[in-house]
């Protein structure tokens, strides 16, 4: 029983054709499919038919942000804790979203909406896009930025702290790497797998999406996405840089709905069964966040916000 990787995450949009510009020309994704009021697309190096959901909407926003699990029977041990834990637990049939089966969904401490599912089709990449590394599902894509795959979420939480036990408890994350200020619990970086994180929480006044993560294949990839964005006319808001927390190297820019994107490199591996987080402090500031190069404000509702830039 194990929630075992990040699946999808569904962003509500105003203005799908613009936003669907940003993420197939600019970022680089590959369309696999629309229906609905909703496309969705992949990085060529995701093995799920999805990645990324973009659903037309009044308001910018976040549906869900789905993890896969590691058998079908999970679902039903994972809706049990879920709702002993004070949570009501909504069942999803097949086919809901493309390709997909059953699922539930729920809301957890911060009452943002998480889904959890099993049966997924693989991408329906055409013969003549197909690579020839039979661990490839699709040739590299030099399309804009390239994205490669998902990588991770971060999400803007007032209880740090609360949502990161209750993945801990009820979905079996790991701690891996926290941030404390002057004793506050500011962020917490938690996984299921080898990565450092494919969930993170930090402090913010109202719940909402710090930003999703696309992992790009090496550093000279993500220089080369810098200056991809530029010729695009999207302004970057921090990076390149290098995280201390997950020493990985990072852009981060906004789509045109307004949600924040990382493209993302390098970073580090997990495999010590005995792994005890690592905790950062104000001590280590700012280097804990932005180890080098440009940094961006975590949050402008944090109160410690201009210890952030």
């Amino acid at each position: 029983m194990a929630v075992c990787t990040l699946g999808h995450v569904e962003l509500l949009v105003p203005n799908l054709a613009e936003t669907y510009d940003y993420y197939h020309d600019v970022l680089g994704l590959e369309e696999e499919c629309r229906e609905g009021d909703s496309v969705y697309l992949r990085g060529w190096g995701d093995f799920n038919k999805f990645s990324l959901t973009l659903t037309e909407d009044e308001e910018a926003g976040v549906g869900h942000i789905a993890f896969r699990v590691e058998e079908p029977a999970d679902l039903e041990r994972y809706a049990e804790r879920v709702e002993d834990s004070g949570y009501d637990v909504d069942w999803q049939d097949a086919g809901v979203e493309p390709g997909q089966g059953e699922s539930i969904r729920f809301t957890g401490p911060a009452d943002q909406t998480f889904e959890l599912f099993y049966d997924i089709e693989e991408p329906d990449v055409p013969k003549e896009q197909r690579s020839r590394l039979k661990n490839q599902p699709q040739k590299l894509v030099d399309r804009g930025v390239g994205a490669r795959r998902i990588d991770h979420v971060n999400c803007y939480v007032p209880n740090v702290a609360e949502c990161s036990e209750w993945f801990q408890d009820v979905l079996d994350f790991e701690l891996r790497e926290e941030l404390l200020i002057e004793g506050d619990d500011v962020g917490k970086w938690l996984s299921v797998s080898p990565l450092v994180h494919e969930i993170a929480f930090v402090e913010a006044e109202e719940p909402s999406l710090n930003h999703v993560a696309y992992y790009l294949k090496s550093r000279g990839d993500l220089f080369r996405a810098a200056d991809v964005l530029k010729e695009h006319d999207v302004e970057i808001k921090g990076g390149p840089g290098h995280h201390g927390i997950s020493q990985a190297n990072y852009i981060y820019q906004d789509d045109p709905a307004g949600h924040e994107v990382e493209i993302f490199a390098g970073g580090y591996l997990i495999f010590e069964p005995d792994w005890e987080p690592v905790t950062w402090t104000e001590e280590d500031m700012p280097e804990a966040l932005y180890w080098w190069g440009k940094g961006r404000k975590f949050s402008d509702s944090h109160e410690h916000s201009d210890e952030f830039e």
